[in-house]
């Protein structure tokens, strides 16, 4: 449902700047292509369907951006990983968690907009549904023309047009003032009742012409589109300007079309019939020969001030408008659908275990390597394979990161505090990487990213093929619940790979962050980890991610919970409850 909100505001951030650019281009863009440009609206489809090819390139669009816009991302909001004493000898002391609790204001705003959005949709849903019942009942009662005369002026239009529409219907009815044209399967033409008796030769010829240029630009498609996009987009007054906008654009192209087709004198008759039968049509579903007296009168203004232009030139200037169009719906931000990893094509072998906490809950899972036997030992396997924001585990990496770029050393590796108050103490002093990992200090990090920049960041997330490597959630928070994210099963691969010694860090400098991330010692095992806590506005989430090397052999490990209560230090407890119970811990 968030995906689904965020992308209903997308869509209406670029109607609005659909809209803004046609008011800007009224004199720019020709009349003929002023009804095709409302065929653009339709890329707002695009919004609802996941495309990885679409959202890499909105990807790599947004990656440039980033990269040459000056100054530093600021954190818009604060998330707060739980800072623990990591160092201590017992388990008891590392595991308080000091996060900020979630705030379900979030939530429930996203669900009380989502009711309000569905009761909106419903309303206008249900009067589009009676006023379409009361469309079909004049049809039903329309009768289908068979006049000689209609039928030989309808030839000589699909003639002049070099267009046949088959299966196309005539009908005439008293419900309707002007000639209209509605439907695709089958098009249908319909015109009023005493029409055809009053109407000349030449101007059932310049009607019918007019109708079938609607249905060769297949102008009931579009109409039908943007009458939908008003339902689904009710609260946004743009939607309604769009529909009238386009309505009255759709005549004009309409009208220059079959402009193109008669002679100078022709034309004249052509903008005198427009006048005869200038009635309004009350039905949406039809698009009507005439309309208001506003919109008139621009048709009118548009016939008498017509000049055939060459169409090379005409089509070359449209083509243009709908690469400026496509830019724009490019850079409109586009939510995400949830993320899955490719690791199920290498999996050596997995046992699926069972626990109420991870079978309870379809974002819930924890991932275990059992190195002597190579095997997965996995608790909610499908939820191990989707992507999630990586919170404060990511700092593993960011310390690997930044010493392997000689930011800071393993000697030297001290960072001076700023002065700005955080609400977690030990944040609130010089920290060093030891400390930094201990304490899980975010700015710490923040400061060595920053150092690194994004395209020295993006090669390394690709060198260690670390989940999707999208950072553009910006610099201080692409990490943190943001658009980096990574799956359990990868989580493990990569940390296990890396204590392993087959990424391509320094030995010494894997081994200081191994020591920094040191949990416990007894005489049967060894543990390291890292946990991680984030808060977004609908959830919170909770990592736990580390290794333990026994007298059996060594493990690896990634736990991840998600719900109100969600923290790193309930990932941990949870995790070390189960390697108790594989009499593993």
């Amino acid at each position: 449902m968030t995906h689904f909100l965020l992308n209903i505001v997308s869509a209406n951030l670029y109607l609005i700047l659909l809209f803004i650019l046609r008011r800007l281009l009224d004199k720019q863009l020709s009349p003929i292509y002023q009804g095709k440009y409302w065929n653009l609206a339709g890329l707002t489809v695009f919004f609802f369907i996941p495309n990885q090819l679409l959202t890499g390139f909105k990807d790599l669009i947004y990656y440039r951006m980033q990269s040459v816009m000056p100054g530093r991302a600021l954190p818009t909001s604060l998330h707060l990983d739980n800072a623990q004493s990591f160092m201590g000898e017992t388990a008891s002391g590392w595991m308080n968690d000091n996060a900020l609790p979630a705030n379900d204001f979030g939530s429930i705003f996203l669900w009380s907009m989502a009711a309000v959005w569905s009761i909106g949709v419903v309303i206008f849903l249900v009067r589009a549904i009676y006023s379409y019942s009361k469309f079909r009942k004049m049809i039903r009662a329309a009768v289908q023309v068979d006049d000689q005369r209609v039928q030989k002026q309808l030839a000589k239009a699909e003639n002049c047009l070099g267009y046949s529409r088959k299966g196309l219907v005539l009908l005439q009815s008293d419900g309707i003032d002007s000639p209209a044209t509605f439907g695709v399967f089958p098009p249908t033409i319909i015109l009023p009742n005493n029409f055809i008796a009053k109407a000349l030769n030449e101007q059932l010829f310049f009607i019918l012409l007019h109708e079938l240029v609607h249905q060769r630009n297949r102008d009931t498609v579009q109409n039908n589109l943007l009458f939908g996009l008003s339902i689904l987009n009710w609260f946004n007054p743009v939607s309604y300007l769009i529909v009238k906008q386009a309505r009255s654009d759709r005549e004009i192209s309409c009208d220059q079309s079959v402009m193109r087709l008669l002679n100078e004198e022709d034309v004249f008759f052509y903008g005198t019939t427009l006048l005869d039968y200038a009635q309004k049509n009350q039905n949406s579903y039809l698009l009507g020969f005439s309309g208001k007296r506003k919109e008139l009168t621009r048709r009118i203004e548009c016939i008498s001030s017509f000049q055939p232009s060459a169409n090379k030139k005409l089509a070359a200037k449209f083509m243009a408008v709908i690469a400026l169009v496509v830019g724009i719906f490019l850079i409109v931000p586009q939510a995400r659908t949830d993320e899955t990893d490719q690791f199920s094509r290498q999996e050596p072998l997995v046992e699926q275990k069972s626990d109420p906490l991870f079978d309870q809950n379809e974002n819930n899972s924890l991932v275990i390597y059992d190195e002597s036997k190579d095997r997965y030992l996995t608790y909610n396997q499908a939820a191990g394979h989707k992507r999630y924001s990586p919170d404060s585990t990511y700092k593993i990496w960011s310390a690997l990161f930044a010493l392997d770029a000689q930011k800071i050393d393993r000697a030297n590796n001290v960072r001076a505090w700023d002065g700005t108050d955080y609400p977690i103490d030990s944040w609130n002093h010089d920290q060093n990487l030891q400390t930094a990992l201990t304490n899980s200090t975010n700015w710490y990090f923040q400061q060595l990213d920053s150092e690194l920049g994004k395209t020295k960041l993006k090669e390394n997330f690709r060198s260690i093929n670390y989940g999707n490597m999208n950072l553009l959630g910006g610099i201080d928070n692409y990490w943190l619940e943001s658009s980096l994210k990574i799956s359990p099963f990868e989580q493990v691969d990569l940390f296990r790979k890396l204590l392993e010694g087959k990424l391509s860090f320094s030995t010494d400098n894997v081994a200081f962050v191994k020591e920094a991330i040191h949990l416990q010692t007894q005489p049967e095992y060894r543990l390291y980890g890292k946990t991680g806590t984030g808060n977004s506005v609908t959830t919170s989430t909770g990592w736990f991610l580390g290794s333990m090397e026994t007298n059996k052999g060594n493990y690896y490990f990634a736990c991840h919970l998600q719900g109100a209560k969600a923290t790193g230090s309930a990932a941990a407890e949870k995790t070390l409850a189960i390697l108790k119970e594989l009499e593993i811990y």
